[in-house]
């Protein structure tokens, strides 16, 4: 399992957000010269690669937003690139694609790269000399992603964001810059993501995540039409692992047993977690409508049966996971009736339609008694902070 070398690698950084003032704007799916994401690969020179120069100048780089008038340009801050891959390399092509194009530079690019094809991965590095790589044996996306974070901030701990990135997603050009402006704007929003889209820009995949009181999160707007019903940046209980900017400075908080993401939780889930205890921390996570992405999504509900026994496991452990660590009493008793409602409609579904979910039941059971110490750790840290009970519910 994954420690940090220190204590707690983020315990000593100080944020140095700078305020940005953006003129105010709407988006279509298609971009102001009537590009979609994946063409404005045409108005940049993809030979460009990220070397130490362009870091350097990605930390001075001065704002290119447009300005209310009166106000004065400001520094958009530094930020990292996380992404985790798991054989899916022409993924991280398009992706690496993606980031190469932002109009503000990362400092850096990281990949943790699991359980890798040595010819692959080679081809991939040899097409972007300024990624950093690091091949490891399979622990699971948390582990994974856990790793990327300290090596970004090993890399560069000056760093005030860190982007962390599935590597089936591909970032509009200006994504980072708007995301970095929406959360500089909102000093305590610790982490964000944007409008995500399926490929063709017409659906979408997710605008942020809310918690219904069966305690079963959902990707807001969801397989709908994209018709501009989510065209407001607003506090969420959760934004989209597939694509999440965390706030540094939110790290040292947020960390438990060395751990920003729980690896109990393998996979699934991870993301709702930290959201979750992060505003039982006093920190928020947002919405940024103007921050497009496209995201394939490997996995969808039709395709469930599509995908191992082990890994649904995961994604069913993990909900009473999560609500072990995070939920209050007071609210889980509020809502037991809808809960109790709901764990009937899980149970039945695992014994009439797949029953491989029953061994996660087990599992659970194995795992509590850590998800409770953890919970003990992060009721702690509130009394710490001052910070009082959390109605989860949007």
């Amino acid at each position: 399992m994954l420690t940090h070398p220190e204590t707690s690698r983020f315990r000593q950084v100080v944020s140095g957000d700078a305020q940005i003032r953006p003129e105010p704007r709407t988006r279509t799916l298609k971009s102001p010269k009537k590009a979609s994401i994946r063409d404005a690969s045409d108005e940049v020179d993809n030979d460009v690669a990220l070397t130490a120069v362009e870091s350097e100048t990605a930390l001075s780089r001065e704002s290119e937003l447009s300005h209310e008038p009166g106000s004065q340009p400001a520094r958009i801050p530094g930020y990292g690139v996380a992404i985790v891959n798991y054989k899916t390399y022409d993924d991280v092509r398009r992706c690496m694609a993606s980031v190469k194009r932002q109009s503000h530079t990362p400092t850096s690019v990281v990949l943790i790269d699991v359980d890798s094809d040595d010819a692959q991965l080679e081809s991939v590095l040899s097409e972007f000399p300024g990624l950093i790589c690091e091949s490891r044996t399979n622990e699971g996306f948390a582990s994974g992603a856990n790793r990327a974070l300290a090596r970004l901030h090993a890399e560069s701990s000056a760093i005030e964001f860190m982007l962390l990135m599935n590597p089936d997603v591909e970032l509009a050009p200006d994504f980072c810059e708007r995301m970095l402006d929406g959360m500089v704007r909102h000093p305590r929003a610790g982490l964000a993501s944007g409008k995500l889209v399926r490929p063709g820009e017409v659906t979408i995949d997710s605008t942020g995540i809310t918690l219904p009181r069966n305690r079963r999160p959902r990707d807001r707007g969801s397989e709908e039409l994209d018709r501009g019903q989510f065209e407001h940046d607003e506090h969420m209980f959760a934004a989209s692992g597939a694509v999440l900017m965390l706030r540094t400075s939110a790290l040292a908080d947020l960390e438990i047993d060395g751990e920003i993401f729980d690896e109990d939780f393998f996979m699934y889930h991870e993301d709702t977690d930290l959201a979750w205890r992060a505003s039982k921390l006093g920190w928020e996570s947002r919405y940024i409508h103007t921050a497009y992405a496209i995201h394939t999504r490997r996995w969808r509900p039709h395709q469930r049966f599509e995908i191992e026994p082990r890994i649904r496991q995961h994604s069913f452990k993990n909900h009473y996971l999560q609500i072990i660590k995070n939920d209050e009493l007071r609210y889980f008793l509020r809502d037991f009736p809808i809960i109790f409602a709901w764990e009937v409609i899980r149970l039945g579904y695992a014994i009439l339609k797949d029953r491989a979910l029953l061994k996660s039941y087990a599992e659970v059971v194995r795992l509590a008694p850590r998800a409770f110490r953890k919970r003990r750790m992060i009721r702690a840290r509130m009394k710490h902070l001052g910070i009082s009970q959390i109605d989860p519910i949007n």
